[in-house]
């Protein structure tokens, strides 16, 4: 069963409550105060649903009832409705700035009456409802962004505790395979028949292959949990990509490809920064473009590709564009957007032709990106790829190249 809501009728004259009251009585609940006062004291109490103010009254009229239910913050939304025997502009307009939300004419029509009060309990309705879908709502959103931040916690927490794991095992593995080496390197020194000393050979890329995981997963934890501390020293850049180039030319030169290295447009710049992880990144690349590239060649290309002067003009600081290029199977364009996501290659499958863990490219990445720069590729299918990433260094100075 609905209930009823309650309306307040206040005017000084009972014969024009009884009026009010007869013509609402089917569809409200009605009560009354015969005085500004009582009406104040009234909704005090029992706050109604709407209230019918008589404009004119003795001692308190009814701008002032008005004014003291807008000033209190449990009445100030409480609709009224004016009931004046005045009908001029001036009076209509003077109620709704005072906050009336309506007005009434008399002498009184039920018709009038009736159609003005249902409007207001109408909006009144509407707007209770609208305030406790809006409550409701503010709860669940705070509900629901106390629950994502314990799920955030909890998975930021659970990242951490596998970014200590992996760097644990790394160490932890790095002892048995130093032991290994040692071993290994022992035995290739003893007399051993040809079977075994082919055996022994075959052992020594095993292991490395070992070693270079382990440094990856290693290097990559360190990465993830912010642990890395960039080195600051001097090098020349150029010189870095001739030394990475020249520790693979045994290995393309076993894969019938042609490596070179085109780095002269940083010959003679000596920059300060990490050539450790610079040496890393390229490693990867390049070591990718070999494994990726059946015939054809692998470049590696060094370009500057901005420079910034200090307040005297001079070179302060350089970014450095690294580039290996290749002639290799390409990549589809479907799977370049995921490369550079840990974990991620471009074949998935179990039955993948080429092997690899996904913690290279997005190794480069992370690197270059504690360097100051980026890293990104361009590939097409068939036609090889193009793996770049850029670092900003600071610039100790430039070496005149020597005279021709």
């Amino acid at each position: 069963m609905t209930t009823k809501p309650l309306i307040l009728i206040v005017d000084d004259a009972p014969s024009n409550v009884q009026v009010l009251a007869h013509i609402l009585s089917d569809r409200c609940k009605v009560s009354f105060a015969l005085s500004g006062e009582q009406a104040l004291d009234f909704v005090a109490r029992t706050p109604p649903e709407l209230i019918l103010l008589d404009v004119q009254m003795p001692g308190m009229d009814g701008y002032e009832v008005l004014r003291q239910l807008k000033g209190g913050p449990a009445t100030r939304d409480i609709p009224v409705i004016f009931v004046t025997a005045m009908n001029d502009s001036a009076s209509e307009s003077a109620a709704l700035a005072a906050g009336a939300m309506d007005f009434i004419h008399k002498p009184i029509n039920p018709d009038v009456v009736r159609a003005r009060v249902d409007v207001q309990l109408a909006l009144r309705a509407k707007e209770v409802a609208l305030r406790l879908y809006n409550d409701n709502l503010e709860d669940l959103v705070a509900e629901r962004t106390t629950a994502l931040r314990k799920a955030q916690l909890a998975a930021e927490a659970a990242s951490v505790a596998k970014t200590h794991f992996l760097g644990n095992m790394s160490h932890e593995l790095r002892t048995p395979l130093h032991q290994l080496s040692a071993m290994i390197h022992l035995l290739q020194r003893t007399e051993l028949s040809d079977k075994q000393k082919n055996l022994a050979d075959k052992m020594v890329p095993i292991h490395k292959r070992l070693i270079d995981l382990v440094d990856g997963i290693l290097k990559l934890t360190e990465l993830e949990s912010r642990t890395i501390v960039l080195r600051e020293e001097s090098f020349d850049a150029g010189a870095v990509v001739e030394e990475v180039v020249a520790e693979s030319q045994a290995r393309a030169t076993a894969k019938q490809l042609q490596l070179v290295a085109d780095p002269d447009a940083l010959r003679g710049l000596t920059v300060i920064g990490d050539p450790g992880n610079l040496r890393i990144a390229l490693q990867c690349y390049l070591g990718n473009a070999l494994t990726f590239t059946e015939k054809g060649s692998v470049c590696v290309v060094a370009t500057r590709e901005a420079e910034e002067q200090d307040a005297s003009g001079d070179l302060a600081a350089v970014t450095l564009r690294f580039e290996v290029r290749d002639t290799g199977i390409g990549i589809p364009a479907d799977a370049v957007q995921r490369l550079f996501s840990i974990f991620e290659q471009v074949d998935n499958s179990p039955t993948r032709r080429f092997g690899g863990t996904g913690i290279g490219l997005v190794t480069v990445k992370k690197l270059a990106e504690a360097m100051g720069g980026t890293a990104g590729c361009s590939s097409e299918v068939g036609h090889g790829s193009r793996f770049w990433f850029t670092i900003r260094v600071r610039c100790a100075g430039v070496i005149p190249p020597d005279p021709v």
